[in-house]
């Protein structure tokens, strides 16, 4: 069945606007899945590491009063020392 040039020709556009915005609506959509995922990335990170008391990037651990020997050591190396 043959159909009329201007029904082929308006078929062709219509096919033709759907892929352009297809492909439009791909292209936005996997850069802000990209955006997103690196935001979502970062918090996850962040929410496991606080979770399992470990740096998922490192390994290690955080353990706070190994923290606070750090600190008081660095400090007690810093400071002159005073002689009565």
């Amino acid at each position: 069945m043959m159909l009329h040039p201007r029904v082929e020709v308006i078929a062709i556009i219509g096919f033709a606007c759907l892929v352009v915005g297809y492909l439009f609506g791909h292209h936005i959509g996997k850069r802000f899945g990209i955006k997103l995922g690196a935001a979502l990335a970062a918090i996850s990170l962040r929410q496991e590491t606080l979770l399992l008391g470990r740096c998922q990037i490192c390994g290690a651990d955080s353990d706070i009063n190994a923290v606070e020997a750090e600190e008081e050591l660095r400090i007690g190396e810093k400071q002159p020392c005073i002689q009565d």
